[in-house]
């Protein structure tokens, strides 16, 4: 690898490119050197603007630019077809969440990719929020005491345009509902501060938004610890977002990070009054735009550049897809399901 700088080449020209290159770009140790998306006019309009070279074929870049790393960030269903392909060139590898909407496919992409000394990470900005990086600490700690509940909450608004405007948006093969897409990152949390789940009961309905998939979950969980936690997501909050939250419950004390995405302490109560005063400053995320995604880049490309893993590989993104499987199946299945059955796989990615 390149002593001062990581190469990156970014596959998926859509909505969500704009936090990555940010990213990249600000970043002094990293280099944004291609630019790749099927749609023609979509990658070459934004290689035109940022003076980057750009394709609409993942080979024709892979063979013609010399990268460090590929980032995809292509539909959801097609993770695992993009990951395959990028893998004869042995180059590192960043995969927006989820991983893959299928469990055995996403366990491939692991497989192969650790076969083929390939690092694969998946982004889950969410853990470098100021925020979480506190309470994660405080609990690790034994501050909160005996963890007995969790919760997470994501009340947030998408529009029926928002999912008209793209064929993948809320289909099973490609994208899933609310809790495939938006809420994967809370139960990510979610299972970060709990540990393993044990069962997973569920409902889904359609409130509002015509899609193939969900746009409201409730759940209620069943930790090995113990502990027991719940999974409200929706998007069909009215007339805008509300909060996307997460609370952690202990026998000595409690933490309840909301915000928009987990990015601000709302109630934060533990019998340490030097760490209550402590608090203040860990209060929520500076204001600065993708400052999370910024976090991950950093901690990515700092780890990369002295040859050492990245603190969020793939490995960790299978967890919060299977929990997210049991909770579909929970709901096909009409009955409580159990993350240790050998088929978890429910209908999403088909």
């Amino acid at each position: 690898m390149d002593d001062k700088k990581l190469k990156f080449c970014i596959i998926g020209c859509g909505n969500i490119s704009k936090k990555h290159i940010t990213c990249i770009q600000e970043n002094k140790n990293a280099q944004l050197v291609g630019l790749c998306d099927k749609d023609k006019n979509l990658s070459y309009s934004l290689g035109e603007k940022l003076n980057i070279p750009s394709f609409n074929e993942i080979s024709d870049m892979a063979k013609n630019i010399e990268t460090d790393v590929f980032v995809t960030l292509t539909p959801s269903g097609s993770h695992y077809e993009v990951v395959k392909e990028l893998i004869p060139f042995k180059k590192d590898i960043i995969v927006e969440k989820p991983l893959s909407l299928i469990l055995s496919e996403g366990q491939e992409m692991i497989d192969l990719c650790k076969r083929e000394g390939i690092v694969l990470s998946v982004v889950k900005q969410n853990r470098f929020n100021t925020p979480i990086v506190f309470s994660k600490d405080v609990v690790e700690r034994g501050k909160l005491g005996d963890i007995f509940l969790g919760s997470i909450r994501v009340r947030w608004k998408r529009t029926q345009e928002y999912y008209d405007s793209s064929d993948w948006r809320g289909s099973w093969k490609y994208d899933g509902g609310v809790i495939s897409n938006q809420a994967i990152h809370h139960i990510d949390m979610l299972h970060w501060f709990m540990g393993d789940v044990s069962s997973v009961n569920s409902i889904n309905i359609n409130a509002l938004i015509d899609i193939e998939a969900e746009d409201t979950s409730v759940s209620i969980l069943k930790f090995k610890s113990g502990a027991v936690g719940i999974i409200e997501a929706t998007n069909a909050t009215r007339p805008k977002d509300l909060e996307g939250s997460i609370s952690i419950l202990g026998t000595k004390g409690s933490i309840e990070v909301g915000g928009f995405s987990m990015d601000k302490i709302v109630n934060f109560h533990v019998e340490d009054t030097l760490l209550m005063d402590k608090v203040k400053d860990n209060l929520e995320n500076p204001s600065d735009y993708a400052f999370s995604h910024k976090n991950f880049y950093s901690d990515f490309i700092n780890k990369r550049l002295i040859d050492q893993e990245p603190s969020i590989l793939a490995n960790e993104a299978i967890n919060s897809l299977r929990i997210v499987h049991a909770i579909y199946k929970s709901n096909e299945e009409n009955r409580e399901v159990f993350l240790d059955e050998l088929d978890l796989q429910s209908k999403l990615g088909f």
